[in-house]
């Protein structure tokens, strides 16, 4: 689980709620230079849920609590097919790699933490996941 990464530096936290949401987290938290760069990330989002579906589970990523351009991706919005043969193994996936990239100079010389979400909205399964790789905060040193 990338909640138990040890990161030397950075501090992340999870929570589980057996009611009808089961959502994960990752928080990681930066103080940034006077002349940040980018928070860049690869990622994949797959699903177990059948479409079209009422539960809308989804994958989030946020800046100091404030979703990034993109996100949330959820199975009612995500272009999402079977998988191909070596993929990550869920009903729907989608279907490349995805690079995101966003613009961290409004937040020059501030502490940001960057939350990585994952929820399984409504059914009380954890059928969804998020898979993040690359992860690189251009100019930044971890606290």
């Amino acid at each position: 689980m990338a909640a138990k990464a040890l990161i030397p530096g950075m501090y992340s936290t999870t929570s589980y709620n057996p009611e009808s949401v089961d959502s994960v987290s990752l928080n990681l938290t930066f103080q940034l230079p006077s002349n940040p760069g980018d928070l860049t990330f690869d990622w994949k989002f797959g699903t177990n849920e059948d479409r079209p579906t009422f539960f809308n589970d989804f994958f989030n990523v946020l800046v100091n609590g404030t979703p990034i351009p993109g996100f949330p991706v959820t199975i009612n919005n995500a272009a999402l097919e079977p998988p191909s043969p070596n993929d990550i193994c869920y009903k729907l996936v989608t279907p490349t790699v995805q690079t995101t990239a966003f613009d961290l100079r409004p937040f020059s010389e501030q502490i940001i933490t960057v939350t990585f979400e994952v929820s399984d909205f409504g059914d009380c399964r954890v059928d969804s996941a998020a898979f993040i790789d690359n992860l690189q905060i251009q100019g930044s040193e971890a606290i």
